[in-house]
């Protein structure tokens, strides 16, 4: 699954997980065209002298799922970037820390009835899903371009449909998984871009601690997450 970035015919669907980002993103674009689909708004045009589709989500793995699906089906995107806040897991990772994807994981699915460890989906062969390596590169020198490369991490993410705000939870995703930080939407993307072939990355700013502190770190620090987050797109997009 690993593609060439660097080739023209690259097309980049960038999904955001807030609309701040978004607008930001737009902002930054030269719009060619506009299409609403299933109550979604995607923009196709070009940034930072890429072909790209900016759309915002929502939240939540169906979502996720859902506008990934149109991204590679309707625009035809051979590779997927998405970008978005998560709560850190790890006490190493502080807020406004980088976190990209090596690999997602399915948190919250459960199939030990049949045989398979806690997140393993049954038509996959491992439980975590890959990211694309050279998205994978190219997102962790963007964000070290961005924020002092020593606050930027590379590993495996979980994904699960709950804003995680309660220390037991957050111990248990730590050590059941071994994921950095948690969020609602990634593994979402993951599974329905490795089903079709497509490349993809997922690119966190961290937001809070995942702990029962973190509605409010989400709300104080979100706009600035938001801001360092377009400004890793655009600089990823200039280099590959």
């Amino acid at each position: 699954m690993n593609a060439d970035m660097k080739s023209d015919r690259v097309k980049y669907g960038v999904i955001g997980a807030m609309t701040e980002e978004v607008e930001m993103l737009k902002n930054d674009m030269a719009i060619t065209g506009t299409v609403s689909l299933y109550g979604l708004t995607f923009y196709e045009g070009m940034l930072a002298g890429r072909n790209v589709v900016v759309v915002y989500s929502g939240i939540g793995k169906v979502n996720a799922a859902v506008t990934t699906s149109l991204l590679i089906d309707r625009f035809m995107c051979t590779a997927v970037i998405f970008t978005g806040v998560a709560g850190s897991l790890n006490s190493d990772i502080g807020i406004m820390d980088v976190v990209i994807s090596e690999a997602v994981v399915q948190a919250d699915f459960d199939l030990q009835a049949l045989g398979y460890e806690p997140g393993r989906l049954a038509e996959f062969d491992t439980r975590d899903i890959p990211a694309d390596k050279t998205l994978v590169a190219s997102a962790k020198k963007a964000a070290g371009n961005v924020i002092s490369a020593e606050n930027v991490y590379t590993g495996l993410i979980a994904t699960s449909d709950r804003f995680v705000s309660d220390e037991e939870l957050k111990a248990s995703l730590s050590s059941d998984f071994g994921a950095l930080c948690t969020e609602m939407e990634g593994a979402a993307i993951g599974q329905t871009a490795a089903r079709a072939g497509v490349p993809f990355v997922i690119i966190r700013t961290i937001s809070d601690n995942a702990s029962n502190k973190s509605a409010g770190q989400f709300d104080d620090f979100m706009g600035m997450a938001a801001k360092h987050s377009e400004e890793i797109i655009i600089n990823m997009l200039g280099d590959l």
